[in-house]
């Protein structure tokens, strides 16, 4: 089966990213982050169901998906009891799928807010959204607000909000920034690469 063909067959029913599924209704408040702080030290494991590894264009079934800590430690492996000890088990239907997470290299976060049309960087909902729909990656490709979004991504990264990865991107480079220097020299934009390099920006 053709991968585009598989993916539109079994969106439906996909059922990726099934331990975050309770929480991308959750606001991000004190009780939810130790809750979620709790849950990436507890097991988690999925059993069942289909399993698309992007490896080949089939599917497979799912033997067990072993995550701790928030990462992956085994993929389609027959879980040990040892390792099956204290988990919480999600139990997928014949008819579910899990899918890789999606990763958004063009990943705006802005939007327009308010009654003066004025852009902005989104990053409460957004996060949520990004995973409500499998994206667990996000590059955004130019931040109108480069240090909120620089500060979202470490609230992220440290389990204090729900959210994706992302792997900030810096300011736009160009008219579509705010205050854009028109008259920039290649000496200009060097320092602006440096200094936004420094702060965490992975790629312009």
């Amino acid at each position: 089966m053709h991968v585009i063909a598989a993916i539109r067959r079994f969106l439906p029913s996909i059922a990726i990213a099934v331990s975050l599924a309770p929480y991308a209704a959750a606001q991000n408040t004190p009780a939810n982050a130790a809750r979620i702080s709790a849950l990436r030290r507890n097991p988690v494991i999925i059993r069942g169901g289909w399993l698309f590894t992007a490896t080949s264009d089939t599917v497979e079934r799912n033997q067990g998906i072993l995550i701790v800590a928030g990462r992956l430690l085994a993929v389609n492996t027959a879980i040990t009891p040892e390792e099956a000890q204290g988990a919480r088990i999600i139990q997928l239907r014949d008819d579910q799928y899990v899918l890789p997470g999606i990763f958004d290299v063009h990943a705006h976060y802005n939007m327009t807010l308010g009654a003066n049309g004025l852009r902005s960087d989104e990053w409460t909902y957004n996060p949520l959204i990004f995973l409500a729909n499998g994206v667990t990656s996000t590059f955004p490709a130019g931040e109108y607000d480069p240090d909120s979004m620089m500060a979202a991504r470490k609230r992220i990264d440290g389990g204090d909000q729900i959210g994706p990865r992302i792997y900030n991107s810096g300011p736009y480079f160009g008219t579509a920034r705010r205050g854009w220097n028109q008259n920039a020299t290649a000496a200009d934009i060097d320092r602006d690469v440096d200094y936004w390099a420094a702060q965490g920006a992975r790629a312009f």
